[in-house]
């Protein structure tokens, strides 16, 4: 069951599908040939080139695949909100969250609510993606969970095919105990060097996050896991453009094995 209302108009402009032709010729003779390997996706509403992609290229829009997936959450006994706080969408790709607020995880401070991340792109720079993740109440810190719970991918060759919802949902259920599990661990496990995390950091994330300030000054002298995992999850959610957060979040999934 939908809980909000919210327009998503923006997500699912028009678009299509056209052939390529090319100008040949020399001498002021030109004529213009076919190009056989490929097709241009352009937006049907303003006609506006969003890429050329290989002929083998199947094309799931952004329309079908949210209207598939909406229709089958309908369909199963589960309360959940379109969040804006991680969501985007630009003519290129989109990532669309659905947040859960009775599938929770506890902290010392405050509640985390299951997310599932919906990901689509028309320029193949990736399938039709749905995993798993969490949204912090307290400060609406995103991650996700690339390792505790299976998402799912599929290339855009081939037709969309979407998993049965309840059985994603049961997924999720049941690996709540484990998630809750590893974030206990994380707030209770201390650590001895902080230096050694920068070093870890910097390796999975790159300098552009190890060297950000306020990074550098949440995890001074800290001494749990947790106090790293929730000092990572903020710059992210906060300093990274959100069609950028994606990547990092999975990062640190690696990072802290989650």
């Amino acid at each position: 069951m939908q809980l909000n209302e919210i327009n998503l108009d923006g997500y699912k402009f028009p678009v299509e599908q056209t052939s390529i032709y090319l100008n040949q010729g020399n001498s002021g003779r030109t004529f213009q040939k076919l190009a056989n390997g490929y097709k241009a996706i352009i937006r049907s509403d303003n006609k506006k080139l969003i890429s050329i992609m290989p002929k083998t290229y199947k094309m799931v829009s952004n329309q079908e695949l949210i209207d598939s997936l909406l229709e089958k959450m309908d369909m199963v006994d589960c309360k959940y909100i379109i969040d804006p706080s991680h969501s985007f969408c630009n003519d290129k790709r989109m990532r669309l969250q659905l947040t859960f607020p009775e599938l929770t995880i506890d902290d010392d401070e405050s509640k985390t609510n299951l997310s599932l991340f919906i990901h689509n792109s028309y320029d193949g720079s990736e399938g039709v993606r749905l995993f798993w993740g969490a949204i912090r109440a307290i400060c609406s810190n995103g991650v996700v969970f690339g390792r505790l719970i299976k998402g799912m991918y599929r290339k855009h060759t081939r037709r969309l095919y979407l998993p049965d919802i309840q059985a994603v949902m049961n997924k999720a259920y049941d690996a709540i105990p484990t998630i809750q599990s590893r974030y206990d661990v994380m707030q209770r496990f201390e650590i001895m060097q902080t230096d050694k995390w920068g070093e870890a950091i910097s390796n999975e994330m790159g300098k552009k996050i190890s060297e950000d300030p306020d990074l550098k000054e949440a995890i001074q002298g800290q001494t749990t896991e947790w106090a790293i995992f929730q000092a990572l999850t903020y710059i992210i959610s906060h300093k990274i453009k959100v069609h950028r957060q994606a990547y990092y979040q999975n990062k640190i999934s690696k990072l802290m094995n989650i």
